[in-house]
């Protein structure tokens, strides 16, 4: 005769919510964390050029400059070499813009840019310390009311 063991029966205690406390604790750890690596990083001013549109084109992208777009020049080299890629941006009834380029105050150059993209570059003097675009200005054919100046596809210091 075989005699079945008895079953054995084990009481689970039921799972406690978490508490607040035990949740906000490594949340804080976290933050802390976050906050001394990013006191650490090297110190980057947040992108200062002013007078472009938001960018647009598909896989050429470019942003439609202003009357007037600066670009700072963060450098203390003696000269530096800046090389701006435009197109004129032109629709059938627009005239050529014409664009004139100063080392803040001071002309460097004018011209018409050519309709299909071009890299112009050119030197500045050790004293700038902003590349001003300026662009004649025309509205777009349709419902757009925004006032375009040139397409400024790349720009590098």
């Amino acid at each position: 005769m075989t005699v079945a063991a008895p079953k054995r029966t084990v009481a689970l205690a039921p799972l406690a919510a978490p508490r607040l406390g035990q949740l906000l604790l490594p949340a804080l750890a976290i933050w802390c964390a976050a906050f001394v690596a990013l006191a650490l990083l090297p110190n980057q001013a947040p992108p200062r050029t002013r007078g472009l549109y938001a960018q647009e084109g598909g896989p050429q992208p470019f942003r439609w400059t202003s009357s007037r777009t600066t670009i700072p020049i963060d450098t203390a080299a003696e000269q530096s070499l800046v090389a701006l890629t435009i197109a004129s941006g032109r629709w059938p009834e627009r005239a050529a813009p014409v664009v004139t380029l100063r080392a803040g105050e001071q002309q460097l150059v004018q011209f018409a840019p050519a309709d299909e993209l071009r890299r112009y570059r050119l030197l500045l003097p050790h004293t700038a310390r902003e590349l001003v675009l300026e662009s004649t200005v025309a509205r777009p054919p349709g419902d757009d009311r925004r006032w375009l100046g040139v397409q400024l596809h790349d720009v590098s210091v």
